[in-house]
């Protein structure tokens, strides 16, 4: 697989953060990690491209257009990995170009696939995560991994839905500690789920990002309750079926 890391966004930031990426055995071909200015004209496709590769992936809470703009892109930066066109399905790119409203998606147009926003707080080190998507298998640990390594992140405040299947995905970063089951103001009330982790450090991140592991390995005791047992306090380490496994 011929993989693009890339960092979309806007700001003379970006650049030391594309530095920061790590070399990875499947980014071939001379891409390397590349920037998107989400301002340049010509990056109107990649645009509408990840609005559609959200929406595929969230269904009704994909990112609407000005959000993406607003509070993504322009605050801080979307953080993955993409491919060529021509090395997706053809149904995959279409579908995306239905989605995005494009006419055609030229063959070397780069598509993303996998996306994990980290939105930088007024506190050094700490982020906002949202946004966790992959359209490809193995890679939502690898974009979330990447985005936590390049802003040099050390604390995260993350939000999801406990029914949703990325929440296995955040716990392969170490406990998530439970802040808030049940966020009123939030489109999904009853399910969302507001958590806190302390982010992994540089190694383990960047040993995430290239895919060498796909976990921080957590070795304390645990125990398994059902997702309506969760409270806040709790600390997730993993999630199976329709339990998840806390720690005691």
């Amino acid at each position: 697989m011929s993989l693009v890391p890339f960092i979309f966004g806007h700001g003379p930031w970006l650049e030391g953060w594309r530095h920061r990426v790590p070399a990875m055995a499947d980014v071939v071909g001379g891409d390397g990690a590349v920037v998107v200015d989400v301002l340049d004209a010509d990056s109107t496709p990649f645009f509408r491209l990840m609005g559609a590769a959200n929406a595929r992936a969230f269904g009704d809470l994909g990112m609407p257009a000005w959000v993406q703009l607003d509070c993504a892109t322009l605050p801080t930066a979307m953080v993955g990995f993409a491919r060529r066109a021509r090395d997706l399905d053809p149904a995959l790119v279409d579908d995306l170009r239905s989605r995005a409203s494009l006419a055609v998606v030229a063959d070397d147009q780069l598509v993303p696939v996998a996306e994990y926003t980290a939105l930088c707080t007024p506190v050094a080190g700490d982020v906002v995560g949202f946004s966790l998507f992959s359209l490809l298998p193995g890679l939502g640990v690898r974009a979330k991994a990447l985005a936590l390594l390049v802003m040099g992140s050390q604390t995260q405040t993350g939000i999801t839905q406990i029914d949703n299947i990325a929440l296995k995905t955040h716990a392969r970063f170490g406990p998530l500690e439970v802040v808030r089951l049940g966020v009123e103001v939030h489109s999904r009330p009853q399910t969302t789920l507001v958590y806190r982790l302390m982010v992994p450090d540089e190694a383990s991140l960047t040993a995430m990002a290239t895919g060498t592991t796909t976990r921080v390995p957590f070795s304390g005791a645990t125990r398994t309750i059902s997702r309506a047992e969760l409270r806040a306090g709790d600390r997730i380490v993993d999630v199976t079926g329709g339990s998840v496994v806390v720690a005691d």
